[in-house]
């Protein structure tokens, strides 16, 4: 059970309504007590079920019918969402004014729990704030708890489930709520081949999954998540702490994997900050956009230059190259009022010169001329 666990005595208590798929049809029930024997007997189950949401609590059985039918009609499209995600796997929906859950009938291979909340949360978010305002928080602490278990398999499950969460409800505040976790966690975990540098035979030796360069992927895959859902003056207020762990996930000593999230989360931030930027009508708050912006670009730039240097695995450097012209077109956009020579132009010619990837090389050349327009520009 998600959110809950068996008794010693194999009995979980059911607070509000039940939702569980039992063989080709669902089952509802009222406060009462379902055994460990009836969940993973669908025929046991179904009178166990009725039995405790009619005569537990001395409730006719017109009055019990009358019950399943508003649940039935007020959770149509939980039903359906739990049916997709549910079916085949003998899991179910508990849901109620207090408190819900996800029931297995069989209690093994917990990230299945994981994975079909997920879906559930994707298909039917409205629905799940409708019915409980609270719940969307409810459910990111629980699945942020999830995030901080030690098996690996669960714990991927549980952030690659948490990803989804964030994206489906797109609540602003969920940013706070976990992004600061999220970097605690990912600072936490020693890289995974210390003082190594990935390159192309590394390939198979850091595929997700094989080292906890994986759980750090999926780290920032989260944050860009957050970025997604976020309010532009909490980013704000974040932003050292976005290039401290930007820079972090660069390091030599992570996996070319990680790296690739770096530069989609990094392109995700300037697609923020650009919009808020042109929507926004607050000098301040747009001068304090710019700053961020300028202070990415100085500081990420020459890291990209290094992994293009590093790595030798052509997907990085076209994802390197997109990340950079990101930054690039984000920088021009608002330029500084008085150019400043920036040391890695003559790096970034290099490189132009000697990509092998056509797809990179002209990402990088478009960089290099849209920074070299701007300095002709700007100097007097």
């Amino acid at each position: 059970m998600c959110g809950g666990e068996w008794s010693d005595g194999g009995v979980a208590e059911v607070t509000g309504v039940e939702v569980a798929w039992r063989g080709e049809q669902w089952c509802w029930s009222q406060r009462g007590r379902v055994s460990r024997a009836a969940v993973e007997s669908p025929e046991r189950g179904r009178h166990e079920l009725v039995r405790a949401g009619g005569a537990s609590k001395g409730i006719g059985t017109r009055a019990a019918e009358q019950q399943r039918r508003r649940a039935r009609a007020t959770s149509s499209e939980l039903r359906e969402g739990m049916c997709r995600a549910a079916r085949g796997r003998g899991l179910g929906l508990k849901f109620g004014s207090r408190g819900w859950g996800l029931v297995a009938r069989q209690m093994r291979g917990k990230e299945a729990l994981l994975n079909a909340l997920s879906a559930l949360c994707t298909s039917c978010h409205e629905t799940i704030s409708a019915l409980n305002p609270d719940a969307p928080s409810a459910i990111l602490s629980l699945v942020s708890s999830a995030c901080t278990k030690k098996a690996q398999k669960y714990r991927e499950a549980a952030f690659c489930c948490l990803e989804q969460v964030i994206e489906a409800f797109n609540n602003p505040e969920f940013f706070n709520m976990v992004f600061p976790s999220l970097l605690e966690m990912g600072k936490s975990l020693a890289p995974t081949k210390s003082g190594q540098i990935s390159s192309a035979s590394d390939d198979k030796a850091d595929e997700p999954g094989s080292s906890p360069a994986a759980l750090h992927d999926k780290i920032l895959s989260c944050v860009t998540a957050c970025i997604h859902v976020a309010s532009i003056r909490d980013i704000l207020e974040q932003q050292k702490d976005f290039i401290d762990f930007y820079l972090f996930s660069l390091s030599p000593s992570f996996s070319w994997t990680v790296k690739m999230s770096v530069f989609s989360s990094t392109k995700e931030l300037c697609s923020k900050l650009h919009s808020s930027a042109n929507n926004l009508q607050e000098s301040s708050t747009h001068t304090s956009i710019t700053a961020f912006v300028h202070e990415l670009f100085y500081t990420l730039t020459p890291e990209l230059l290094k992994s293009l240097r590093t790595v030798k695995i052509g997907q990085v450097h076209i994802a390197a190259a997109e990340c950079l012209l990101a930054l690039t077109n984000q920088y021009t956009a608002s330029p500084p009022a008085q150019w400043t020579e920036l040391s890695f132009m003559t790096e970034l010619l290099d490189l132009c010169e000697v990509e092998k990837s056509e797809q990179a090389k002209s990402l990088l050349k478009k960089s290099y001329d849209i920074l070299h327009r701007l300095k002709e520009d700007i100097k007097p």
